[in-house]
């Protein structure tokens, strides 16, 4: 078996195909038990599938070259010297098309949004237990027992409110070492089924997205609709915090995971909701 250092070294080769079957079936096998490295695999996957599906065409299509024949044609009889200046600026004329259609093509794409480390580790995790959850290191649905565990474990002392107060269901939690910092992730679910995940760190050196903080109590919060899902980020030194949830109202459910039943926060998220 390899491991995952070895598997980030060769994902480039197995993802287009130029690996040894034999090499092949021991990535595969790795990713199969490797939550970690299956993720970034799905990333690099999804990024190469994206830039595949976005290479400029070489040729203008079909389509556009017969419009184009149809507009320049000219029905009246044309003169020797009239074909002659057709012969020059025709080819000008598709050449130019062509740029100029790349280029329309290229500013529609959707801008990019430059996420922190952090974040894109929050998201990766996110989306891959949303698409197929994997077996996380507590599974617990009882706040207080998962609350002690973490703080076993992983020393983070997380208040976490009952699931009538926060309106979820908690599935359970991962603790997890990016870039050497102790970090936990925890999962839940909606009363529809759609999931919320939320991430805590020691990583003091955060910087949030760009964009104009909401600020509760000296704290400012970033938000952010990315790919689908709603990212709300803060910092309370020394932690930070990342919030993911699928729909706005779960912003708000996932504020009650800390602040449940704490009367003089809950008007406070509720403008801060408001204001998303």
């Amino acid at each position: 078996m390899y491991d995952c250092s070895t598997i980030l070294n060769i994902m480039h080769p197995y993802l287009d195909g130029e690996l040894p079957t034999k090499e092949a079936i021991l990535i595969q096998e790795h990713l199969d038990t490797c939550s970690s490295c299956r993720i970034k695999f799905q990333k690099e996957k999804e990024l190469l599938t994206f830039y595949k599906s976005n290479l400029p065409r070489e040729q203008a299509p079909h389509d556009l070259k017969v419009r184009l024949n149809e507009l320049i044609k000219d029905k009246s009889p044309v003169s020797t010297v009239q074909k002659k200046w057709f012969k020059i600026f025709y080819p000008a004329t598709i050449g130019v098309t062509v740029v100029l259609l790349g280029l329309i093509l290229f500013n529609l794409k959707p801008s990019e949004v430059k996420l922190s480390h952090l974040v894109e580790e929050a998201l990766e995790y996110h989306v891959s237990y949303q698409n197929k959850p994997f077996k996380l290191q507590f599974e617990n649905s009882n706040p207080e027992k998962l609350r002690q565990l973490i703080k076993s474990r992983g020393g983070f002392d997380i208040h976490l409110s009952d699931p009538e107060v926060s309106k979820l269901n908690l599935i359970g939690a991962n603790l997890q070492m990016i870039e050497g910092i102790p970090t936990v992730l925890i999962f839940y679910k909606d009363s529809e089924g759609k999931m919320i995940t939320l991430m805590v760190s020691d990583y003091d050196s955060f910087v949030p997205f760009k964009g104009n903080p909401e600020e509760i109590q000296s704290l400012k919060f970033y938000n952010l609709n990315f790919q689908g899902n709603h990212i709300t980020t803060w910092q309370n030194k020394p932690r930070s915090y990342v919030l993911i949830s699928e729909s706005r109202k779960d912003v708000g459910n996932g504020c009650h995971i800390c602040h449940g039943g704490n009367k003089e926060m809950e008007p406070k998220i509720q403008s801060f909701i408001d204001r998303i």
